[in-house]
């Protein structure tokens, strides 16, 4: 991040960068052998990290490149500034299912997304923004969870209404960000190394009707 809140130092110098996200999706799902089913869906996702708060400075080292080393302050917002990702994923994966056609399945299985980005930079109430930049990724995930039978037209799990709790892990970087006038006329800010174009770790729950 170009700069954050400034009673964040500690955390940010420590790695931890305090954001907020969430995505909603559908996909389609095909068992092609009682262990094995494939997949495909899309899947939308934001999320936001505050990094300017109302009445308070924020702080960060590329302030103190732009300045020549005379601050690393900005001066107090007048509202509320974020850095805001939202992303849109295609996705396509694999899933091997343990102790298929039972009311329980648990499984695990990697993906590959190809996932468009755009980052914004704002203030809550700016009508534009402060800066833009947008792009497309292309990465592995992997997911595991179970499969539970809500109400199984049959006594299994091959029809019926099915709750799947997962974790997921994966996505990769929207690469090389780069907005020009960004706090000041004239100051450029780039990362080639990226944020997230979506957080790494989620937790889901799919809600299958088949």
């Amino acid at each position: 991040m170009p700069f954050w809140p400034k009673e964040l130092d500690t955390d940010i110098a420590n790695g931890s960068f305090p954001s907020r996200g969430y995505g909603l999706g559908g996909s389609f799902d095909y068992r092609i052998a009682p262990h094995i089913a494939i997949y495909t869906g899309i899947v939308f996702h934001k999320w936001r990290f505050r990094m300017g708060e109302q009445d308070s400075l924020s702080a960060g080292d590329w302030i103190y490149e732009q300045t020549n080393a005379l601050t690393h302050y900005t001066d107090p917002w007048t509202e509320d500034v974020f850095f805001k990702m939202n992303a849109y994923g295609l996705r396509f994966g694999a899933r091997y299912i343990l102790f298929p056609g039972t009311n329980t399945e648990s499984w695990i299985g990697p993906g590959i997304a190809i996932t468009p980005w755009n980052a914004t930079i704002k203030a809550t109430d700016q009508i534009g923004n402060y800066g833009t930049a947008s792009g497309t990724t292309y990465d592995l995930f992997i997911q595991a969870g179970f499969n539970f039978a809500i109400h199984p037209a049959r006594n299994d799990l091959s029809s019926g209404i099915i709750a799947s709790p997962y974790l997921e892990v994966g996505y990769g970087r929207a690469r090389n960000l780069k907005i020009d006038n960004l706090y000041m006329n004239g100051w450029t800010w780039e990362n080639s190394k990226g944020e997230p174009a979506i957080l790494p770790f989620r937790l889901g729950l799919y809600l299958t009707l088949f």
